[in-house]
């Protein structure tokens, strides 16, 4: 008797470079065979994507549902109710930090909402939109081909970087696919990934509000191709948002219908309650694929439709050298000088975290400071809406951590290499406020005898999500141009954030402005987790 077929379900994979794509394929492989070792060499290193071709994968599994307990006791743990279940935001984070020493991971045998039989999952894994490899067009084209081909999908998920700001490049690339998949929205789901599972705990409303709404605002650049598209024959957009700016307020007003959303955190460590976590998010997705597919319809008018639309990569590329070229005659038509005492400039890209680090330094030359939040960007856009000069005075005292119980003082002088054992190192990471203390160093022959200035200019953020590029970069240069003295010039780059084709043309151009400055420019890698910076982590050199 012939075995009859196995059910069959076809899943489109989505994103930008660098968001976790085939990094979930890998995690979906392992849940699906817990033998599986995740293969490192197909993931990206933080800049340069290893996905570079559409590429089908074929993936068994009856979906299982697995459980974390404790070793000692059998316990098992209510991972559905985790961050609410525990009220100190501390005893939250010990508990997702647990050693495999304590708590273990296992399959429910007897889930009675398990499927009985097996499943075939085919992922259609694709190159990263954004690249940084100057392809976005040729990849488009064939991701394009692909998903005619195809037609028939059970899941479309897009894997969108929680880290990441949602600048205008993006927006684009987001847009041009919601237009292509027209007719197979109703199996669109948005997974977050890059979440810090330490800060989902129920206090953490910061959090929780910038997931709402990064979710709001994707729902509302999706919804608005439901029906009928806004790219034009030349590719320009006549309204880049519902009306006008995406604004969060008209978002609620609008009651846009949400797109499904998850969010994960597609680590290798292996923390059992992390992985259980990771698992059952995995679970999820892969039943919302179970159900019946979204069909393309390949009729020759909407065919044409598709074929019709430019990648909006090119119009980016274009309208970037009109705005060197007008950002130059800018440069070359004033010469003003603006005396200061130690003056900075700040830059970097959107959310890179500008005017967060400014507020830091100001709680660091004053630690009654509190920093305000309401100054800080929220995950899509920002707070820095033109130059902002800020006056920061202080001695540039040290400071040292020191354990409460013995008074004995902890060096963090390569702290990272000095603990052989990563687990003691995150430990010493994660130490709590009631064992160990923080004060300022007796002044040394390093700190200066007396207060000096720092005249700090925040900046708008480049590739800001508004398109407002080149108005943001007339006051910046106008800024620049009058004080022009510079005695550090910071370039803020998020850790997190693959350097795109737009981002690596704005900072050329600046690279450009800032001859005869070179000397004075300086680096800030933003968004590194320190518990990633022990030396026997090698992934991260990369």
């Amino acid at each position: 008797m012939t075995e009859p077929d196995k059910p069959k379900y076809s899943v489109l994979i989505l994103g930008h470079t660098q968001a976790g794509k085939s990094t979930l394929i890998e995690h979906i492989r392992s849940y699906a065979d817990p033998e599986y070792a995740i293969d490192e060499s197909l993931l990206g290193n933080g800049i340069v994507s290893k996905t570079h071709s559409t590429t089908s994968i074929l993936i068994n599994s009856n979906l299982p549902t697995y459980e974390a307990y404790r070793k000692d006791t059998g316990e098992i743990f209510d991972l559905k109710n985790l961050a609410t279940q525990y009220q100190n935001e501390e005893d939250y984070r010990d508990i997702l930090l647990s050693h495999s020493n304590d708590v273990a991971i296992r399959p429910i045998y007897q889930d009675p909402n398990a499927p009985s039989e097996s499943m075939e999952f085919r992922f259609l894994d694709t190159p990263g939109l954004n690249g940084t490899q100057g392809r976005d067009s040729e990849h488009a084209v064939n991701i394009v081909n692909e998903i005619i081909s195809t037609r028939s999908f059970n899941l479309i998920v897009f894997v969108i970087s929680s880290q990441n700001p949602l600048t205008e490049e993006k927006r684009l690339a987001l847009e041009y696919f919601a237009f292509v998949l027209r007719g197979l929205h109703s199996k669109i789901v948005f997974l977050y990934t890059h979440v810090d599972y330490s800060d989902t705990h129920s206090t953490n409303k910061t959090h929780h509000l910038d997931m709402e709404m990064r979710n709001e605002t994707l729902s509302t650049i999706f919804r608005r191709h439901d029906s009928e598209s806004e790219f034009g024959e030349d590719n320009i957009i006549e309204n880049n948002n519902i009306e006008g700016d995406i604004d969060v307020g008209d978002i609620a007003e609008r009651k846009i219908k949400l797109y499904p959303s998850f969010t994960i955190n597609l680590i290798t460590q292996k923390r059992p309650i992390v992985q259980c976590l990771i698992r059952s998010t995995i679970r999820e997705i892969l039943t919302m694929a179970t159900t019946p597919p979204a069909v393309l319809d390949i009729g020759a008018l909407n065919i044409q439709r598709i074929r019709a639309v430019i990648y909006p990569n090119e119009f980016g590329q274009e309208q970037r050298k009109t705005f060197e070229s007008e950002l130059r005659a800018v440069y070359n038509s004033k010469r003003h000088q603006l005396n200061g005492k130690y003056s900075v400039l700040v830059m970097g890209k959107t959310q890179g975290g500008k005017s967060t680090l400014v507020q830091h330094i100001k709680n660091y030359a004053n630690p009654g400071y509190s920093i305000d939040m309401s100054l800080l960007g929220n995950g899509n856009f920002s707070k820095t809406e033109s130059t902002r000069p800020f006056f920061v005075e202080s001695n540039l005292p040290a400071y040292e951590a020191y354990r409460k119980d013995t008074g004995d003082v902890i060096n963090l002088t390569d702290l990272a290499t000095r603990c052989e054992d990563e687990e003691d190192y995150r430990e010493l990471l994660f130490s709590r406020a009631k064992d160990v203390g923080l004060r300022m160093k007796p002044q040394d022959d390093k700190t200066p005898s007396k207060i000096v200035e720092f005249r700090f200019l925040d900046t708008p953020g480049l590739n800001d999500v508004n398109d407002r590029d080149s108005s943001h970069a007339v006051k910046i240069i106008s800024e620049m141009i009058n004080t022009r003295s510079f005695n550090l010039i910071v370039i803020i780059a998020s850790y997190k954030n693959p350097l795109t084709q737009e981002q690596q043309l704005a900072l050329e151009y600046y690279a450009d402005i800032f001859k005869g400055l070179h000397s004075r420019i300086m680096f800030l890698h933003t968004h590194v987790d320190y518990a990633d910076a022990h030396h026997t982590n090698h992934t991260r050199l990369r």
